[in-house]
């Protein structure tokens, strides 16, 4: 029988009860729609060479068959927004928890609200009386309306029907009836817990399948930029390794999120001293949030597969950098970017990558320290810029794990 088409894959994945624990079950298993192949060529053990000495030149002892350790595979999926209006109470997706397991949590959902009557830029009179607290992100009015302009923002406390901000919003007009708060799905880092839970991935072909069990992220990147599609790239690591006869075309699994992403396009960047609200919006030309996952793999003897090395892991800090190119200003003896990196002063910054209902996503960073060379001029597009470094921190100030978090992710 000939090899069928490398390009005909399908994959899915369940959470486990117990890390890598042995059970085929598929039940509830969720299909992760991958827009780039997998390459499964890594998923088997390596064998270890012995380094016998031997009596002729030649001679080769057998080799040793190893373990199950450093195996891991690639994916690739679009960052895409909640799929739907959060004007209510939105219900996490299956991507967002899939997100929120790579990244580490997701916080609770507050519902949508509306502006009761005329606000300021950082202070809205809603119908909510309370329920966002410090930290969450949300979206006000939609694009175009000369008010809230459909932008994210960030609140900063919430009682008595006053929702405060600490991102304030653009317009002439400030927010006022009928205009929506939007809600979002927020994934965010833990900054009290370091625990990672397990889940037993399906990698089904028109030939051979797999099931890996013990999986956890190891790595994860977010790519795109202005007018093209965002993608999440993720490495998984595996604890152990078991072929399987899977029906393929798999049609049982529940079905993934089945709406698109849409283009970067008509958000904004906020970038400003931290712990000051006052709406400051640079000219970026590239955005790039570098995350680097810290996961650490732990080992031991109380395995499931004989050939298991990796039975847990836990969390340790992340590293993440926020990379801005943005135009340089005209002739001074006192550039903005060159003294506000000799000041050392913190920042945050709000990324609006897209802004459409249902497509929405956005970045907020709370607590951002320079990093890199100090901001002097660069080329890109044969137009002078100016290269903006920070490494994200936790905002220790904060009371809630969401308030405190690096990196959180809003999906609406």
């Amino acid at each position: 029988m000939t090899a069928c088409s490398s390009k005909l894959q399908h994959l899915s994945y369940v959470t486990e009860a117990a890390w890598a624990e042995s059970s085929t079950s598929a039940t509830g298993a969720v299909t992760i729609p991958i827009t780039a192949m997998i390459d499964a060529s890594q998923l088997g053990r390596k064998m270890i060479d012995p380094g016998r000495v031997t009596q002729f030149r030649n001679e080769r002892p057998e080799m040793i068959p190893g373990t199950f350790d450093g195996v891991e595979f690639a994916i690739e999926f679009e960052c895409v927004g909640h799929g739907s209006s959060t004007s209510g109470t939105p219900t996490i997706t299956a991507y967002e928890s899939l997100l929120a397991w790579m990244v580490g949590a997701s916080a609770s959902i507050v519902a949508g609200t509306t502006i009761v009557s005329t606000s300021t830029a950082s202070s809205l009179n809603v119908v909510l009386s309370n329920g966002y607290g410090s930290g969450y992100l949300v979206r006000v009015g939609e694009k175009g309306d000369g008010r809230g302009d459909g932008q994210w923002a960030v609140s900063a406390s919430h009682a008595t029907e006053v929702l405060t901000l600490k991102t304030a919003l653009p317009g002439a007009d400030k927010p006022a009836p009928p205009d929506v708060v939007h809600s979002s799905v927020i994934v965010h880092t833990p900054e009290s817990d370091c625990s990672v839970t397990s889940r037993r991935f399906f990698l089904k072909t028109s030939d051979q399948s797999w099931i890996l069990h013990g999986c956890f992220p190891k790595s994860l990147k977010v790519t795109g930029g202005i007018g093209q599609i965002m993608k999440w790239q993720a490495t998984i690591g595996v604890s152990w390794v078991e072929p399987v006869n899977a029906t393929f075309p798999d049609t049982s699994t529940t079905a993934p999120w089945t709406y698109n992403a849409a283009p970067v396009a008509g958000g904004s960047v906020f970038l400003q001293a931290h712990g000051t609200a006052t709406r400051q919006i640079v000219t970026a030309r590239q955005v790039t949030v570098d995350i680097t996952l810290g996961i650490q793999p732990v080992t031991g003897f109380d395995a499931v597969s004989t050939s298991q090395v990796v039975v847990g892991a836990k969390r340790v800090p992340d590293v993440i950098r926020l990379s801005l190119l943005v135009d340089a200003a005209g002739a001074s003896a006192s550039p903005t970017w060159w003294g506000a990196w000799a000041t050392n002063a913190r920042y945050h910054a709000l990324l609006g990558y897209v802004v459409g209902p249902g497509a929405a996503v956005a970045c907020y960073l709370p607590n951002l320290a320079w990093s890199g060379s100090q901001p002097t001029q660069s080329d890109l597009d044969g137009l002078n810029r100016v290269a903006l470094e920070f490494e994200a921190g936790a905002d220790t100030a904060e009371s809630t794990d969401l308030g405190r978090s690096a990196m959180r992710w809003g999906f609406a």
